[in-house]
């Protein structure tokens, strides 16, 4: 599960990833993730969902830090357009 202090936390370090790499993304949460950043419903939610850009090299990074913090990579940015 993902509270909305880990999500705060990997997107944090997913930027800084980007920023290492010299790159920037954009990254639109959807569905579990809005209720528990954007408007505190949740307390947690089970994955990710999110359109980002660009695409395939943000589901590299964020497959690394699934990796890292022992996630499944299925449920980190499962979405893209």
């Amino acid at each position: 599960m993902f509270t909305d202090q880990k999500i705060k936390e990997l997107f944090e370090e997913l930027n800084e990833k980007l920023r290492g790499q010299g790159e920037m993304g954009e990254i639109g949460i959807i569905d579990g993730a809005v209720m528990c950043l954007v408007y505190q419903s949740r307390k947690s939610t089970r994955d990710v969902d999110a359109i980002f850009k660009p695409a395939a090299l943000l589901r590299k990074l964020a497959v690394e830090l699934a990796e890292t913090y022992h996630l499944s990579p299925l449920k980190l940015l499962i979405c893209s357009p």
